[in-house]
């Protein structure tokens, strides 16, 4: 699990720190955390699915912990916001931007406990999502939001939703190997791995998917391939999840 404290008090941050790692210790709960002293620094680091937990201070010199809120909901949904506050006047713009829960400062070692076994309650499992360390940072996507792996050389190119691209210096096999046994996922050639649901067309040659990204196919395969999606997208229809991006 990995959490980020962000708060401009250096004792505030040490004793949450302090905290986290009692109640970790306590519960046999592997965890990393990073700590930030403004919503600036916090900012220019963060990667969408990143952190598991955000401790947020609502009142911060420069960028407020609600503006940072703001920003962290533009690139990410899931992550818990637990916002840090010694006054409950601004609570309601906190809730706006869908607060997990909130501690009053000075907070206790049973308030943080009580937050952080209600937190564990909800996480999704790790298994949902993809991790791979890039840029001195560890980025997770959660498995939807994976469009594609392409083999390149020494590296993979990773391909999210809204066209993000990522380049890990990581071997293909040790980057797919986290994906394969999701049935969403399909190796359409070699050191290719497309994620069915963002597949919008299959041909002869190419895969076609979200992002106006184009993939070669094995040929010989391609009818196989075909039918593959095809049964993907009419299991999606039964199940109610919808018809996938096909037209």
């Amino acid at each position: 699990m990995r959490i980020a404290i962000v708060d401009d008090i250096q004792d505030v941050r040490s004793r949450m720190a302090a905290l986290i790692e009692e109640f970790a210790n306590q519960h046999h709960l592997h965890y990393q955390l990073d700590s930030y002293a403004s919503g600036e620094k916090f900012l220019e680091r963060f990667e969408a699915h990143s952190y598991d937990i955000i401790f947020l201070d609502i009142y911060m010199d420069g960028i407020s912990g609600t503006e940072t809120a703001e920003k962290i909901r533009e690139m990410d949904y899931y992550v818990l916001l637990i916002f840090l506050t010694t006054s409950r006047e601004h609570m309601g713009d906190a809730f706006s931007c869908h607060a997990f829960d909130y501690l009053e400062k000075p907070a206790d070692a049973e308030k943080v406990a009580r937050c952080l076994q209600d937190a564990l309650k909800v996480i999704p499992n790790k298994e949902q999502y993809f991790s791979f360390p890039f840029e001195n940072m560890e980025v997770r996507l959660a498995y939807s939001d994976v469009v594609c792996l392409y083999a390149d050389n020494h590296c993979t190119k990773v391909y999210g939703k809204a066209g993000k691209e990522y380049r890990p210096r990581m071997y293909y096999s040790a980057l797919s190997s986290q994906l394969t046994h999701d049935k969403r996922f399909l190796q359409v050639s070699r050191g290719i791995l497309c994620n069915m649901d963002h597949i919008l067309e299959l041909t002869k040659k190419d895969c076609t998917l979200v992002g106006d990204l184009t993939v070669p196919i094995t040929l010989r395969n391609a009818t196989q391939l075909k039918q593959k999606w095809r049964d993907y997208e009419f299991t999606k229809i039964r199940r109610g999840t919808g018809g996938g991006n096909r037209p």
